[in-house]
């Protein structure tokens, strides 16, 4: 059963459920400070706009593929650049040059955002993205799921208003700032969750978004490939000797048991400890194993009751034969 649901779990059969749990899971996440900011800028604005974010200490700036595609470019600044797919391959391509990466944002059904993409396939080496080039080099996924509440938006500000405003300097030093362009140009239509009420966000309200899972550490790795595998087998193998050494009575409260501490374990992983799991793969493996050793016992109890009613039969025969 465990192979069967790693196999479909492949194909992505249960990505809508697990994403819906995930969604539950961070619904109450407490926002925390914010570690990341957006600028509003024209074009003509962003240089001045960057010279002016370094006067006040902020080390790490991005700019946006829609601001990057009209020209801007600035040394030591992160270019986001809209990847190309190549031909008939699964490679993807972004220029070569200075600190370009590519800006993705991996949509789901509804134009749902959860995860954040850290690198893309090149034709000679991954292509990091926006936040790949934030991310902590101990992320060995090539995607990270963001730990934050569907309401956790960061602050936006416009180009305009930060020139003419007198800030200290270091009064924003410790937060990543995304440069994108006006909001007419890039209207919030990216939402948070799949949840009622969610709010919806901009791509560089995005890109900030996941700028401040990185830094604050609000991310889930997902449990995937040979890993999720190895997980539902070992599961279901372990599970089925469980539930031969309890009694028949015991066996289906026993399952239930198990796929509900499998499902808290899981919801609870993902905040505490940045590990999401395959909920529903893992409360079918739990439920469906449940069952089947049960059917199975119940089988065999059938057969075992039909070969004792043969038995009697055969003597009450052979009794009135000598008879």
């Amino acid at each position: 059963l465990g192979a069967v649901l790693a196999l479909l779990a492949h194909f992505e059969m249960f990505r809508l459920p697990n994403a819906t749990l995930f969604d539950v899971a961070v619904s109450n996440v407490a926002p925390g400070p914010p570690r990341a900011l957006v600028v509003r800028a024209e074009p003509a604005e962003v240089p001045r706009v960057i010279e002016r974010l370094r006067e006040l200490g902020v080390n790490r700036i991005a700019v946006t593929s829609s601001l990057a595609q009209r020209g801007v470019r600035a040394p030591g600044v992160l270019i986001g650049w809209t990847p190309a797919q190549v031909p008939g391959t699964d490679f993807w391509w972004v220029p070569d040059e200075g600190l370009i990466v590519a800006d993705f944002v991996p949509l789901n059904q509804g134009q749902i955002a959860r995860r954040a993409l850290l690198r893309l396939s090149g034709e000679r080496r991954p292509i990091p993205t926006l936040e790949g080039a934030v991310a902590p080099e101990a992320y060995g996924s090539s995607e990270v799921y963001l730990a934050l509440s569907p309401q956790t938006i960061m602050p936006t500000v416009r180009g305009e208003d930060l020139l003419q405003r007198d800030l200290p300097f270091g009064s924003i030093e410790d937060v990543d700032v995304v440069i994108g362009p006006p909001v007419l140009q890039d209207p919030p239509r990216i939402r948070t969750s799949a949840l009622p009420g969610s709010v919806a966000v901009s791509a560089a309200g995005f890109h900030a978004r996941a700028f401040h899972a990185l830094s604050s550490g609000a991310v889930a790795i997902p449990v995937d490939g040979f890993a999720r595998a190895s997980l539902l087998i070992g599961l279901s193998v372990l599970l089925a000797v469980l539930l031969a050494w309890v009694p028949r009575r015991h066996q289906v409260a026993t399952a239930v048991l198990a796929a509900a501490s499998a499902f808290a374990l899981s919801m609870t992983m993902i905040t505490l400890a940045g590990v999401l799991l395959p909920i529903a793969e893992l409360v079918l493996v739990a439920l469906g194993t449940g069952l089947a050793v049960h059917l199975l016992e119940r089988r065999e109890r059938r057969q075992a009751i039909a070969h004792l009613g043969e038995s009697l039969v055969g003597r009450l025969r052979q009794q009135r034969v000598l008879q």
